[in-house]
C-alpha cells in the first residue's frame, strides 16, 4: 500500500463546492401571492364574459330555431308552430301532417339564461307558408316582436342579446342594450341585463 504522500498530486482533483441553484421559500411565496392578486382581479372579468357568451349562445339558437321554422313553413307549403312555455324558456317546432301534429324540433334555454318579450306570456307564433307570422288565432303580426335574453346573473354590467322578429318573419339579433325602432312596441328589460 501506499502512503498518501506517494500518490501523485495531478491525480487530486479538488472540485470547487457547487452553489446549490433554485429558488427560496420567500421567492416562491411571493411569486404565489402575485398570482393570487392578479386572478382575484381577473376573475370578475372572466365570470361577466362566461355569462355574455351564454346569452350569446342561447340567442344564437333560438334565432336558429326561429329560422328553421320559417324555412320549413316556406319549403312543405304548410304553417309551422313554434310555442313557448315554462316562462318562454321552452320552444317546441311543429308542423301539421295531414290530421296530425308532427314535433319538429325542441329547444329548452339554459338555466343561466332568462327569457323577457314583447308578447304575452308564453306565445305561440305561426310561420306561413308566405313567410309572414301570425299568432295561434291567426292574426297576423303588426309590429316587430322583441326577445331579450339576459344571463341570470346579478351583474348589472353584463349586456344581454335580442332577438327581433320582423313582420315579414325575418329573425335579427343584436348585442347590447335594447334599442326598438317602433316607440309603440313596449321596452323589454332595460339598457343593461
Amino acid at each position: 500500500m501506499q502512503a498518501m504522500t506517494d500518490i501523485d498530486p495531478g491525480y487530486l482533483l479538488i472540485l470547487p463546492v457547487a452553489r446549490q441553484r433554485g429558488f427560496t421559500l420567500i421567492e416562491l411565496l411571493v411569486t404565489i401571492a402575485l398570482m393570487a392578486i392578479i386572478a382575484s382581479i381577473a376573475y370578475p372579468s372572466f365570470q361577466r364574459t362566461i355569462s355574455q357568451q351564454r346569452s350569446l349562445a342561447a340567442a344564437t339558437e333560438l334565432r336558429s330555431l326561429f329560422t328553421q321554422a320559417r324555412t320549413q313553413a316556406v319549403l312543405v307549403r304548410r304553417p309551422a308552430t313554434l310555442t313557448a312555455s315554462n316562462s318562454l324558456r321552452t320552444w317546441d317546432l311543429s308542423y301539421p301532417s295531414g290530421a296530425t301534429t308532427i314535433a319538429f324540433q325542441k329547444y329548452t334555454a339554459p338555466a343561466a339564461v332568462s327569457i323577457s318579450s314583447s308578447l304575452t306570456n308564453n306565445p305561440t307564433l305561426v310561420f306561413q307558408p308566405n313567410g309572414r307570422v301570425t299568432d295561434a288565432s291567426g292574426n297576423a303580426i303588426t309590429s316587430s316582436v322583441f326577445f331579450r335574453l339576459c344571463p341570470t346573473s346579478a351583474d348589472a354590467n353584463v349586456s344581454g342579446v335580442t332577438l327581433t322578429l320582423d313582420v315579414r318573419g325575418n329573425v335579427m339579433q343584436r348585442t347590447g342594450p335594447l334599442v326598438t325602432s317602433d316607440s309603440s312596441t313596449p321596452s323589454v328589460g332595460t339598457a343593461s341585463c
